[in-house]
């Protein structure tokens, strides 16, 4: 992402919880402005300058390995989750476990197709919280990385797109 206010208001402080309650856990900031994020996100934790790593902008082929090097990637959005969002399809085409969380913008194939762990609010403890159980349970995620590439390939892949244009906008995509 691009790390804006509306997404920084709910990550930071969910990252300083996972940081905080797990030695553990490392954290990769992927996209322009990771690195001034980190910053702040270790403004007062010298110590986790060696778990929290940024990139700022990358190629495709960049981002698909360092999203698919990730254990859980976690998106939260102030209207919640949509297929509209370009993070959130690029952690399912590789496969990604997803945490991101329910909001007015969320549509229902969220709820019914099991794709992604969905936070019934962008409370960052909430969010920390489901994290944390994907990083506890390696079966979880793989399942929820491997239902997230199938509702791509199912439903938001190009060709459904180009179908829907085709259709005259009728179709859904």
């Amino acid at each position: 992402g691009t790390y804006g206010r509306l997404v920084v208001r709910h990550l930071g402080p969910a990252l300083v919880q996972l940081l905080s309650e797990h030695a553990e856990v490392g954290v990769a900031l992927i996209g322009p402005g990771g690195g001034a994020f980190a910053e702040q996100v270790c403004a007062g934790h010298p110590d986790w300058a060696t778990r929290v790593t940024a990139t700022e902008r990358l190629e495709a082929k960049d981002v698909a390995a360092c999203v698919a090097a990730c254990d859980v990637m976690l998106q939260p959005y102030a209207d919640g989750a949509s297929g509209r969002r370009t993070t959130l399809m690029a952690s399912l085409i590789n496969g990604a476990a997803v945490v991101t969380n329910r909001g007015a913008a969320t549509e229902p194939v969220w709820d019914t197709s099991a794709a992604v762990a969905l936070v019934g609010s962008s409370r960052p403890g909430a969010l920390a919280d489901a994290v944390a159980a994907l990083l506890a349970d390696p079966a979880a995620r793989e399942r929820l990385g491997d239902a997230g590439r199938a509702l791509y390939a199912d439903r938001f892949a190009l060709e459904h797109t180009v179908e829907a244009l085709r259709a005259g906008g009728r179709g859904a995509a």
